[in-house]
């Protein structure tokens, strides 16, 4: 499976309109947003049901961003997936809407860049591997349309990660096939080897996602 990301180096009132916008629940433009739409951020229940969890979500389809979404995020290093699923659940319900083409990504928190941008790349990852794993289910009267509202394809979306001081913390992650990334698994993966639920670090390896990478500055 392939996943198209732009890396933007620059303000996100640069990159234009979108149908889905990513932010930390402590932004700023949170409140710019809201005098801008004359709305308010509503607390709802994700749609995902591997990656449950609550956010804030302000919808307004005729401003330039229609759907904004504030999450809660931790910095405080201790790698583990539920704090990264965050990302992952407000993704995988975007995707579950009509006509979404454009999604941005702004770094949950300013703090620990590093491990943001971990949280992002491992999130945008996750996302592939289960609409890729889950293409046909085990059970005839389970149709291939009820898979997608489960686990949605993400491969006709562009996925714009913008950054206003650089790009260079996700670069990193990427690098040399997203070995960061994989040492990450490898180290869940063996904390959860006596779970019979969970994936081995053999299975995540064997259904390859591809990170299609463009770059752009407006700085």
């Amino acid at each position: 499976m392939n996943l198209d990301i732009e890396l933007i180096t620059g303000d996100i009132n640069q990159v234009g309109n979108l149908d889905f916008l990513l932010l930390g629940h402590k932004n700023p433009l949170r409140e710019k947003i809201c005098r801008e739409t004359n709305s308010t951020f509503q607390n709802i229940d994700s749609e995902s049901g591997w990656f449950p969890h609550h956010y804030e979500l302000l919808a307004n389809p005729s401003y330039k961003w229609k759907r904004v979404a504030a999450i809660k995020f931790r910095s405080n290093g201790k790698l583990n997936e539920t704090q990264f699923s965050r990302i992952s659940s407000a993704l995988t319900t975007a995707l579950k809407q009509s006509n979404v083409k454009f999604i941005g990504i702004l770094p949950p928190t300013w703090r620990n860049p590093n491990y943001c941008a971990l949280g992002v790349i491992y999130s945008l990852w996750l996302i592939g591997y289960a609409s890729a794993n889950f293409t046909k289910s085990f059970y005839p009267y389970i149709t291939s349309d009820i898979i997608r509202q489960v686990y949605p394809n993400p491969t006709n979306v562009k996925f714009k990660i913008v950054s206003y001081t650089g790009i260079e913390h996700f670069e990193e992650v990427l690098q040399n096939d997203c070995t960061i990334m994989w040492d990450f698994l490898k180290t869940i993966c063996k904390k959860q080897q006596n779970n019979p639920f969970k994936f081995s670090y053999k299975q995540l390896r064997n259904i390859p996602i591809i990170f299609n990478i463009t770059k752009t500055s407006f700085m």
